[in-house]
């Protein structure tokens, strides 16, 4: 499916692998060619990213995820200044290979915003992850919230990719749809949910309007 510009679409409007414990460095390695071969099945779906202001949407059957658009990203358009990662789970490898991208310099910062369930359901796996964040001061945050979302936000250079879709960070099902756009505006707009904790302050504001106590964090 071909590109499309926002400001065309607007008219008159005005312009706007599953899980792994024991990650290994060579673990790390298989798992980074691995999606560096599924690149190729995104060049098959768009043979570029989208420009400012144009957005692409895909249907594939094809075996990649979101770390494979990561993959091509830094391809097409060099290092990752900021990435910002709103999913329910993360699983450690995707963590591992995100962070050996990090120390190489391919990314700049990071920012996951994950499920406030995961201290719960994987201690041992956030101890590990704060572990990871303290060891790189002011470079990788965690953020926590009640959150099912699968957004990832990468800034690279003057470009503001944003990546929306149904993907996980492990294997995904036969069927999945991404939405792929370049345009600050999106991205500032998920940016700003993603680290201002929305999702909570919502649920906490829903529970007060409707007469009952504050739903528990």
């Amino acid at each position: 499916m071909g590109l499309f510009s926002l400001e065309e679409a607007a008219g008159a409007q005005p312009a706007m692998p599953q899980r792994q414990d024991g990650t290994t460095a060579a673990k790390v390695e298989v798992f980074e060619s691995m999606h560096a071969e599924r690149v190729a099945n995104v060049k098959k779906h768009i043979s570029r990213p989208p420009a400012a202001g144009e957005m692409v949407f895909i249907w594939t059957t094809a075996q990649f995820n979101t770390m494979s658009l990561i993959i091509w990203l830094i391809e097409q358009l060099g290092n990752i200044d900021e990435i910002y990662v709103s999913t329910y789970s993360i699983s450690n490898i995707c963590v591992k290979t995100l962070l050996k991208w990090l120390d190489a310099g391919k990314i700049g910062h990071i920012y996951l915003y994950l499920s406030d369930y995961v201290p719960k359901m994987s201690p041992k796996k956030y101890d590990a992850l704060l572990a990871e964040v303290s060891a790189r001061p002011g470079k990788i945050q965690i953020g926590l919230g009640f959150n099912h979302s699968k957004i990832t936000l990468a800034s690279i250079g003057d470009n503001r990719i944003v990546i929306t879709g149904s993907g996980n960070f492990a294997e995904n099902s036969g069927n999945e749809q991404y939405t792929i756009c370049n345009n600050p505006e999106i991205y500032e707009f998920y940016k700003a949910c993603i680290t201002e904790d929305h999702p909570i302050r919502y649920r906490i504001d829903r529970a007060a309007e409707a007469g009952g106590a504050p739903l528990e964090h």
